[in-house]
């Protein structure tokens, strides 16, 4: 479960976290081949007896227990967090002019590799953290090490801005809150080239939801990226063919490639109900050679099977219920019946509730029968199940042992249940699980077609490694106060281009105070001293609606706000309470505006310095057009529609006209302010 939903996240933002845990081992290794060259490299051997004397923080020594070359490796004990210890046990090595490790430019290498074996048993999380600058912010990835035996690791380096690959300072391994004592040992710490990148990337554009073709859907489409870089082939040479199979029924076209991308589409009207087979192909024009393929089997929806369906996502990443559109508004929280009467008596519609399989099975469909009577949905959450996941394994469920038959008698369980929004499978985990992962994803929803399922990750570089194990993607960014606000949207532009818009994205928005989690104090709703509000408070009504709004401006399609039970604890509870109900009221209210299919995308503004967000949306025949100042200073702004404007437009939610001028509007923010403008009607 999420020790504050984030022992990722706090690898990547060190900032916020503190420290981190693991080691790894120092020199003697052998000298490293010119960078440009990429050829693989020993980073680290502990060979040497003074290896461990290079490292920081947990103490380090050399073992010849386990080796995977060699006849020494490097040993640490990661201690079990309690509530007046340091929360991320962490070892640290400097790069110290090249006596730390072999090579600091890591530009041209695609990988870090190493062997670990964890003495336990049960798994355990362990981070790597890469930093430019010692005790600075870095880039981490995350990992599940098996017991007792050798686990050999590849970890991909970031392609993106994360981090300054050529100035490797600091190396560390980490995890946050370990739950118990172990002892790990590593060694063979490897730089590995990139992975030659494959000839043909597909995409499949539409059907976007469960391989799902409606009724209503005007074409099927894929898209395709070619990487010729690495051949004599051109993309001038080459073309994307698609075709449909579906009984009698057989279409195909096919596309020129521009540059290195090529998209096609097939008129879904001309299949008929039942199987279809899609399948793209790169085919050289020259030899009429067939170089790289994809199939998909579909499935084509007759209008009664649709009607059928009990919660699913539309082509416009939607969620729908019952037959009509939905905006899932809700908390993180647990699953106590005492806590429903204040939900429901607010413009909040859903729960994601922890521990829900600690409780007995009458007990949940009791609190689930609650719910529904109270006009709230459930996404039920399976983050205890899933295929590596220990919390299970001494209790069971109800009788049941081990995860891979747990898992499918919860969906059996509650999948009829109408109080049922979706399924949440798992929360921040790593990319080395994405096989499994994918498996219990494909079990999931074969077991229940009629509810999507949710995970949530914050390590934004390995996020578009993972739409295969999900319906829906989710980000929890928790910026408050350490980072700017933009961190948010920030991710909801990385999780939605990871997605490629084909999947929905809800935001988690942090609605809790991080000295909570890094306080030694374990009792989260203690007064908080000085210092830890000033380095953990928790936002304020301003930083929650700016972060709020900046998630739909960036086009979030839910928002589930972590978390309840913290809240309830914190000083200025009933305060916060008060202004969430107010801003959820608004999202409430909004809602039918942020489910329209008409997204006009942004607009623009000056002066082009100012931090603004925006999204113009048109609704019932009207556009509205949500604007936020993201910097914590005021500005003043015209925005420019592109559209003629009525004389005066209002501003909803503040009982005010605002003049315009033929499409532009000037307005002043304040420091994170929102503004929403109806500005009438809205030619097509």
């Amino acid at each position: 479960m999420k020790s504050c939903h984030s022992w990722l996240w706090l690898v990547r933002t060190a900032a916020l976290m503190a420290a981190s845990l693991l080691a790894a081992c120092a020199a003697g290794a052998q000298p490293a081949p010119p960078a440009y060259e990429a050829l693989p490299v020993l980073l680290l051997g502990f060979e040497a007896p003074d290896n461990a004397q290079k490292w920081t923080g947990l103490k380090c020594e050399i073992t010849s227990k386990h080796v995977s070359e060699g006849e020494s490796a490097l040993t640490f004990t990661i201690p079990k967090w309690e509530g007046n210890a340091s929360p991320y046990p962490a070892a640290y090595l400097d790069w110290d002019d090249g006596q730390g490790y072999t090579i600091k430019d890591w530009s041209h290498y695609g990988k870090v590799a190493f062997d670990i074996w964890v003495e336990d048993d049960q798994p355990a999380h362990i981070a790597l953290e890469l930093r430019n600058k010692p005790w600075s912010n870095g880039w981490g990835s995350g990992f599940i090490i098996e017991p007792g035996k050798q686990n050999s690791i590849e970890v991909t380096l970031p392609d993106t801005g994360a981090i300054d690959l050529s100035n490797i300072q600091q190396i560390l391994f980490s995890t946050s809150h370990p739950n118990h004592t172990f002892t790990a040992t590593i060694d063979n710490v490897r730089l590995l080239p990139p992975d030659a990148p494959p000839l043909a990337e597909f995409d499949l554009v539409y059907p976007n939801y469960r391989e799902m073709i409606f009724p209503n859907a005007h074409d099927l489409k894929v898209s395709v990226q070619v990487q010729t870089g690495a051949s004599d082939l051109h993309p001038d040479k080459l073309a994307l063919v698609l075709s449909a199979n579906a009984g009698k029924a057989n279409i195909s076209k096919r596309a020129r490639f521009r540059e290195d991308s090529a998209s096609v589409s097939l008129p879904a009207a001309k299949l008929p109900a039942g199987a279809v087979q899609l399948t793209a192909a790169v085919v050289d024009t020259a030899t009429g050679d067939e170089l790289a393929a994809q199939t998909w089997k579909l499935r084509k929806l007759t209008t009664a099977q649709v009607a059928s369906l009990k919660v699913y996502i539309d082509e416009h990443n939607n969620t729908v219920v019952d037959g009509k559109p939905f905006f899932p508004l809700g908390w993180y929280g647990s699953p106590n019946l005492e806590h429903l009467a204040e939900i429901a008596d607010s413009p909040f519609n859903c729960l994601l509730d922890y521990g829900t399989n600690r409780h007995p099975k009458a007990y949940m469909l009791k609190y689930l029968d609650a719910m529904q009577q109270k006009g709230l949905k459930l996404i039920y959450c399976m983050n205890d199940v899933y295929p590596t996941a220990t919390y299970l394994k001494d209790t069971g469920w109800e009788g049941i042992q081990g995860n891979e038959n747990i898992a499918p008698a919860v969906v059996k369980a509650y999948r009829s249940h109408p109080a049922i929004l979706a399924w949440y499978l798992n929360d921040e985990l790593p990319k080395a699980l994405i096989p499994s992962l994918t498996e219990y994803y494909r079990q999931v929803r074969d077991l229940d077609p009629h509810h999507p399922c949710y995970i949530v990750l914050c390590n934004m570089t390995e996020i578009k490694y993972f739409p295969g194990t999900t319906d829906v993607m989710g980000v929890d960014p928790y910026p408050i106060p350490s980072l700017p606000v933009t961190v948010l949207s920030n991710d909801m532009d990385i999780a939605n281009e990871a997605v490629r818009g084909h999947k929905p994205v809800w935001l988690v928005p942090q609605a809790f105070a991080w000295y909570q989690y890094s306080s030694q104090n374990p009792d989260r709703g203690h007064t908080p001293t000085a210092e830890e509000l000033k380095t953990g408070r928790a936002p304020t009504y301003e930083e929650e609606r700016c972060m709020t709004y900046l998630a739909l401006a960036h086009g979030a399609k839910g928002l589930i706000y972590y978390c309840y039970y913290d809240l309830r604890v914190l000083p200025q509870y009933q305060e916060m309470w008060g202004w969430m109900k107010t801003i959820a009221g608004e999202v409430k209210a909004l809602s039918p505006v942020l489910l329209s299919p008409d997204d006009l995308g942004t607009v623009r503004y000056s002066p082009s310095s100012a931090a603004i967000h925006t999204r113009l949306k048109r609704w019932n025949k009207r556009l509205y057009l949500i604007a936020v100042n993201a910097a914590r200073e005021p500005c003043r702004v015209t925005l420019e529609v592109g559209k003629k404007l009525p004389q005066n437009v209002a501003a909803v939610f503040e009982d005010r006209q605002i003049k315009t001028n033929g499409a532009r509007l000037t307005d002043d923010f304040k420091p994170l302010e929102v503004h929403v403008y109806e500005l009438g009607p809205g030619a097509r």
